[in-house]
């Protein structure tokens, strides 16, 4: 019998009805998130036409776009056709116009994994939707960042639709057609190499333990443009330059890189709920374990495969960063949910209401805290658009461990010296020679001369205050001079320094990994 779409819809209207609210009320909730999350480290960058250094000519056309792609390849990383669609947003379409294109994506993203899992119900959806919130450890950084979530929540995408169609391909023979997958192919490997190289090399092994049943199926075409497009990605000198030239995110020696590896492969929630899922069917299993093992792997051979070599891409990179392991989380999620779809039982409904509800407690914290932060941007950018001062005072919103994850801090600690790197970009965005950000506390202290009078290090919105006296600072290695502008830096031992002339006094800031402030005990006159 012929299927009919409009027969299907009469027949399961409510269940449908359903599906459309459910899938409406996750788009609404993924774009107000969206929307209050603000602009981020890389979206700045992105603004600009790509250069070797910085860049002040923002990006106003496509052909920018080519030009600072085709700079990035050679100097950062292979990603270029990801990025292409990065710097249209960043540089072009704008923020507003993302917020709602994201949202969909992430609809998209939720109903695609809702099919690996069995049926596509509201029920399903829901709770597939409360799984990503509380257990996708860079949730902000993937899927709300306007660079992060392009690089990895759009990819996720795409690696959910290669996994959907292989069984279909593989049944199929190779026509000439078919060979037009061969573009999409090239496209889904040339997008993150943190995941794209585990699924070529799985799709590899996949075709080599099925060679006989797909030597000549629709799947070889797909097969090979992810391949290729995986070798472009990473064959990038970008990206070969900055592996064998480490920065200080990335350690020179293994064993900094296996501890690192170690530490953010310790928070993908996925790879607990797996593991634990496993362990239990072995047990339920215990005389026939060997056998259930074999055949759960023969099953999932393909996101088996790439979650050992998501986990290798872990450990070599070495890089401590949650997002580093995305490729992990995704596809220990996509092993969990294919569990579900045999095994009916390991989700039953008391679990995903739990959940549900569970989730929605969080999502409600994370609006609460999202909304503030948002308050806040909105705050700097006046003082930002006014130009009445080049220094920047802020509230800064004080975060739990839990909800870190959920929400985007543009203006921190991280950037207040005007030396960083996302400073200078947003100086030049905004039209500013140099920008300093500080806590409003700190600020109103400093304008009002309150020095602190604890000898002891403090934490005052995540920077460490510590009294030094003029005579403290004339005994430096290097002495620091005014050469008419508020900045002047010098290198003391092996940091950096950089001094502020705020209302009539030195402020002294250093650099060791982190932004910390040092604090005069005295009034030091210019």
């Amino acid at each position: 019998m012929k299927f009919s779409l409009r027969h299907y819809l009469v027949e399961n209207k409510r269940k449908v009805f359903c599906v459309a609210i459910a899938l409406l009320v996750i788009f609404l909730a993924s774009w107000l998130l969206n929307y209050l999350a603000p602009e981020y480290k890389d979206d700045f960058k992105y603004k600009f036409i790509l250069v070797k250094g910085m860049s002040h000519q923002k990006v106003s056309s496509i052909q920018d776009v080519l030009l600072s792609q085709y700079t990035h390849y050679f100097t950062t990383n292979g990603r270029t056709l990801v990025h292409i669609v990065v710097q249209l947003f960043c540089g072009i379409w704008g923020k507003t116009a993302f917020n709602v294109v994201n949202a969909g994506v992430f609809v998209l993203f939720i109903t695609l994994l809702t099919k690996f899992a069995g049926r596509v119900t509201a029920l399903n959806i829901t709770f597939i939707c409360a799984l990503i919130i509380l257990f996708f450890p860079a949730f902000a950084e993937t899927m709300l960042w306007m660079a992060g979530s392009i690089n990895y929540l759009w990819t996720f995408v795409a690696v959910c639709f290669v996994l959907l169609s292989v069984p279909s391909l593989q049944r199929r023979k190779v026509h000439r057609i078919d060979w037009l997958l061969f573009i999409p192919g090239v496209m889904v490997g040339w997008s993150h190499e943190g995941i794209s190289f585990p699924l070529a090399l799985s799709l590899g092994v996949y075709m080599l333990v099925y060679r006989k049943k797909i030597s000549k199926s629709a799947l070889l075409p797909l097969a090979i443009g992810i391949s290729v497009g995986a070798i472009m990605c990473l064959s990038s000198p970008g990206i070969i330059y900055r592996g064998l030239n480490p920065n200080k995110e990335v350690p020179v020696s293994m064993v900094e890189r296996l501890l690192n590896g170690w530490e953010v492969i310790s928070q993908a929630g996925f790879v607990y709920i797996l593991a634990f899922g496993v362990f239990v069917k072995l047990i339920i299993e215990r005389h026939n374990a060997w056998h259930w093992l074999k055949k759960a792997y023969l099953d999932n051979i393909i996101p088996v495969n790439a979650l050992v070599l998501s986990v290798a891409v872990v450990f070599g990179c070495g890089r401590y960063n949650a997002r580093v392991a995305s490729g992990v989380d995704l596809f220990s999620l996509l092993i969990i949910l294919s569990f579900i779809k045999k095994y009916p039982r390991l989700a039953i409904k008391p679990i995903k209401y739990l959940a549900i509800a569970l989730a929605l407690v969080a999502y409600c914290g994370i609006v609460k805290y999202s909304y503030q932060n948002y308050i806040n941007v909105e705050d700097v950018k006046m003082q930002l658009e006014a130009h009445n001062s080049s220094i920047i005072h802020y509230n800064e919103v004080s975060l739990g461990n839990r909800l870190k994850p959920y929400v985007l801090k543009t203006f921190n600690a991280e950037i207040i010296s005007s030396k960083n790197k996302w400073n200078k970009r947003i100086s030049n965005l905004y039209g500013y020679e140099s920008l300093v950000f500080i806590p409003k506390n700190v600020y109103s202290d400093i304008i009002n001369n309150k020095l602190i009078e604890e000898l002891d290090r403090q934490r005052v919105y995540g920077l460490n205050i510590v009294p030094l006296s003029a005579d403290e600072i004339d005994k430096t290695p290097y002495h620091l001079y005014d050469f008419g502008d508020n900045t002047v830096s010098r290198p003391i031992e092996e940091e950096r320094y950089e001094v502020l002339f705020l209302n009539n006094q030195w402020w002294l800031l250093t650099k060791r990994q982190k932004y910390r402030g040092i604090y005069p005990s005295q009034i030091i006159m210019k």
